[in-house]
This record gives structure tokens, C-alpha cells and sequence, in this order.
């Protein structure tokens, strides 16, 4: 709104009375609205100093409305203007002038009017984008850090977990015949034996009862008869009192030992052996030119003989444990060839495929099979298909039929994996007597090893192999690694070398 400033020759101070106005439309005023001495400009009304007439202005036409009478104001205030609503406050529309008054002159107030509302260019917009992307991307090169170019190799701990199917790979044999009627067990299931002790025998095609029991016979007449002999003597040579005192002795330690004294009986058993040979051979000797105990001994021979022809006494060839319990697997899964099996061939031997038996195997009655204490293996086909494992790593490893607490250091020889399975082969350096009897069997293996990590960056391919290349003062020296697991930036790797690789050691980037 415009500011009015005082016309030109208007007094600066005075002015106005207090309380007063110019007279207009008759309007007399009182005693106290003197003191005017000029009139503004375009003032045509009345005296100088007087207010006898109106105070005019080009086009101004009366300051009062029409029906203004002086000292009053008409009811209902002034007329409407036009554009004017009611109310009081300012006119809807531009004050215009009345009907045949002419444009106020002195005002410059001129109605704002709001026009079209005008619209920005799509490019405007893209021009601005363009702008502020550009200024991120300089903020971005100015200020980001630097990007490391090498790293420190790492440790943590690698807890694993995997299961499978398994079938038991023990380093044995199998003693077989051919033609076997009967077997007489003469050693115990599971008993660890020594050499040249009799484990068995074998009783083939040929052999008959009647001549076992003709030995018999013979045997229960020279025992009787030497009983007469030895009844009738009067004194007692030195050489019979030594082989009888030794026959007693070896019964009595036998017995202590059956009984919970401290000992070995196998030992025991031996020595008894020996000492009733020895009594044997003193009474041969003896009475060596008595006819009737020749005879007898000669008919005992003779049965023996007859009966041995078709016997066969099986006896250890080396410190072993010996079962008569075989499933067939003996022949074809050893410790020498374990390797050598894909996971197909193990799976056909888990749905119960035999190994091939050769043309001098085909035909052959297992008798019984000697296991030695050593090293055992374990062919696992995994559940697990994504797991890569190292060779050389060692797992915790449980078999089910072990006990709650039980478990046995297991240690990854090698793996193979093709038609969608992974066949892995574990060596178990402890006792066999914990899987004597066990084929086949559900594994849970289980790790808390400690793994080398790097950056994913790190890894670098040469010839092929992965690896990472190390920082050795001016010199880089690659390293193949295996990849155990990735997990987000960090790879847990393990060197195919050891010692080529250990925490704290200065790696590239790439």
C-alpha cells in the first residue's frame, strides 16, 4: 500500500486541529478545527482558513456519501461499493467509480491481478538431476578412502558338522577250504592270539566218526593200561616225579588264573601242553619193550593219522585277533585296495553288492578271519554335496552303535565326488576292537579346527590353482591354497603346504 507524505506547502507542524477534519457537505466546524492557514493543492472550496466549502480533489466528489447530513450518519452506514459483498471488509472486485464520476487522479493503487500459472520443462528438472549427480560423484573421488591393496592373514575358529552312510574297512584276512564238513572251534571269538597258536580245525570231505572214535578208544586203553604200569612200580625214578610235578604245577596256575590271579593263560595252556608231552615221552621211553603198550600206541597212531588226513589244524601266523563271524566283504575290501573305489561302487556295496571273488576264490567255505590292531578306514558317502573337504583335516567321529560318549579321531585321506555324490575316505589310527564286527553304519563327524581367513580379494588364480600371493619383504611368493568356506568377504582357507602359511603374514589384494 502506498505512503502519503504531507502535500508540498503544508505546514509541517500544526496541521489538522486535534479532533478535526476539512468541512464538506455543509458540515460546520467547531470552535477547536482552526488553525489552517493554507489549502492543499486543488483545494477550490471556501475561504482561505475557512471552512465553508467542500474540500475537493480532481474527480473527487464529495467526501460524505449521498444522504450524509451534517452530524449524522445514515442507518446501515455507507452504501455498498461496487464489487463490494457486505461486510466490511475490502470490495471482490478493483474499485471502479460511480456512475458519472470520472477516475480518482490521485492514487496509484492499481489491482494485482494473478495470471496463468506457468509450468517448468521436463529438461529443467533433468539439467538439475544431472547436476546434483555430478556433484556426488566429484564429493565421492574427493573424498573416499583410499582402497587397501594388502591384507593380514587371519585365525579363527571353524566349527564343522557333517554326517553320511559308511561302510568299515579293516586290515584282515580270511582263511578258507575247500570241502569242509565240520569246524571245531578251539580259540574264542575276539581272542587275541600268538603265533603258531591253534585257532581251529577243519574236518573236510572223507572224514567219518568211526575213526574219531576208534582213537578215542585206543586213547582211554593206553591211559588205563599205563595207569597198571605205573601202579606196580615200588619206587619212583626222579625223571617220573619232574614230569608229573610239572604236569600238576601248569593245572594249578591255570586254575589260579580262571579264578582271578594275575597271569596268561595262553601261556599257561602251553606249558601244560609240554609238560604232559614230556610225561608221554618218559613213559614211552619207560616201558619201551612192553608189547601190549606198543600196541596200543601203534593203533592210536594209526587213527590219528587216518583222521588228520582229512583234518586241518588252522594255528596263527602272527599276533592277531581272531573271529569266525565273515560277510563276504573279506575277500574284495581291504586296506590295500580301499582307495580305489568310486562313491557309485560303495553305494552298491551299501544296497549289499559283494565285491567279485576270483576263479580260486569261487567255491571256498570262510572258515574264520584274523584282524590285525592297526590302522582302519572308513568310505563315507556324504549328505552334505556342497561340503569341500581338506585332506589331512581331523573330525571327531561317531559311529552309532558306539556309546553316548564314545567317539574316535578320524582324518580325511582323500575324496572323491561324481554322480551327484561325494565319497569321502577317513583312516582312524585307533584300536579296531571297537568295529570288530561292524560293516556298515550311519558316521557323524565333527570339528573345531582352527582356519586361516583373507579377504575374497586375496584369492588369486595362477596355473589354474587357487591361492594367495604373499608379501616377502620385495619379493611375492604364491601360495595354493584350498578353499574350506566363503562366508560374505571373509574366505577360510587352508594351505596345501604346511608351513608355507600362518597368521600374521602380509598378503595382496587384487
Amino acid at each position: 500500500m502506498t505512503n502519503f507524505n504531507a502535500p508540498q506547502g503544508m505546514p509541517q507542524t500544526g496541521g489538522f486541529a486535534a479532533g478535526g477534519f476539512p468541512q464538506a457537505n455543509g458540515y460546520a466546524p467547531g470552535p477547536q478545527q482552526t488553525g489552517y492557514g493554507q489549502s492543499a493543492p486543488g483545494y477550490t472550496g471556501g475561504p482561505a482558513g475557512g471552512y465553508g466549502a467542500p474540500y475537493t480533489q480532481p474527480g473527487y466528489t464529495g467526501m460524505n456519501p449521498p444522504g450524509y447530513t451534517t452530524g449524522s450518519m445514515p442507518q446501515g452506514g455507507y452504501p455498498p461499493m461496487p464489487g463490494y459483498t457486505g461486510g466490511q471488509g475490502m470490495p471482490a472486485g478493483p474499485m471502479q467509480p460511480q456512475q458519472g464520476e470520472e477516475e480518482p487522479q490521485g492514487f496509484d493503487y492499481v489491482p494485482k491481478t494473478r495470471g496463468p500459472r506457468r509450468r517448468v520443462a521436463w529438461w529443467h528438472w533433468a539439467v538439475v538431476a544431472a547436476a546434483a549427480l555430478g556433484v556426488a560423484i566429484f564429493a565421492y573421488i574427493s573424498f573416499r578412502p583410499e582402497r587397501a591393496t594388502t591384507a593380514l592373514v587371519r585365525t579363527a575358529s571353524l566349527g564343522e558338522q557333517y554326517s553320511g552312510d559308511a561302510i568299515v574297512v579293516r586290515d584282515e584276512a580270511v582263511y578258507d577250504a575247500e570241502g569242509v564238513t565240520q569246524v571245531e572251534y578251539v580259540a574264542d571269538e575276539g581272542q587275541w592270539v600268538r603265533y603258531n597258536t591253534e585257532i581251529c580245525r577243519i574236518y573236510i570231505s572223507g572224514y567219518s566218526n568211526t575213526a574219531v572214535t576208534s582213537l578215542q578208544d585206543a586213547r582211554d586203553a593206553i591211559r588205563t593200561y599205563q595207569r597198571t604200569l605205573l601202579t606196580s612200580e615200588t619206587t619212583v625214578e626222579g625223571q617220573r616225579y619232574a614230569a608229573e610235578s610239572n604236569v600238576l604245577q601248569s593245572v594249578r596256575q591255570i586254575r589260579d588264573i580262571m579264578g582271578g590271579a594275575p597271569g596268561n593263560l595262553s601261556n599257561q595252556e602251553e606249558m601244560l601242553t609240554a609238560a604232559v608231552r614230556d610225561r608221554q615221552s618218559y613213559i614211552r621211553n619207560r616201558y619201551s619193550s612192553d608189547q601190549r603198550l606198543t600196541r596200543l600206541l601203534e593203533d592210536a597212531n594209526v587213527a590219528e593219522q587216518k583222521i588228520d588226513s582229512y583234518t586241518r589244524r588252522a594255528k596263527a601266523i602272527e599276533e592277531c585277533i581272531v573271529s569266525f563271524y565273515v560277510d563276504g566283504f573279506e575277500y574284495g575290501l581291504t586296506m590295500n585296495n580301499y582307495n580305489t573305489f568310486d562313491p557309485a561302487q560303495v553305494r552298491s556295496m551299501m544296497n549289499g553288492q559283494k565285491p567279485d571273488l576270483t576263479a580260486s576264490q569261487r567255491g571256498r567255505t570262510a572258515i574264520y578271519r584274523t584282524i590285525r590292531d592297526n590302522p582302519w578306514a572308513v568310505l563315507m558317502l556324504a549328505d552334505d554335496q556342497t561340503w569341500n573337504p581338506v585332506e589331512g583335516q581331523e573330525f571327531r567321529m561317531k559311529l552309532e552303535t558306539f556309546s553316548d560318549d564314545q567317539v574316535v579321531v578320524a582324518r580325511v585321506e582323500s575324496f572323491r565326488r561324481t554322480g551327484g555324490e561325494l565319497l569321502v575316505i577317513l583312516v582312524v589310527d585307533s584300536g579296531v576292537s571297537d568295529v570288530l564286527d561292524l560293516r556298515q553304519s550311519r558316521v557323524e563327524l565333527y570339528s573345531e579346527n582352527t582356519a586361516l581367513i583373507v579377504p575374497s580379494r586375496a584369492i588369486f588364480v595362477q596355473d589354474e590353482m587357487e591361492g594367495v600371493v604373499v608379501r616377502s619383504g620385495t619379493a611375492d611368493l604364491f601360495v595354493p591354497v584350498t578353499i574350506i568356506r566363503r562366508s560374505g568377504d571373509d574366505v577360510y582357507i587352508s594351505p596345501v603346504t604346511e608351513g608355507f602359511l600362518f597368521e600374521g603374514l602380509t598378503v595382496r589384494l587384487f
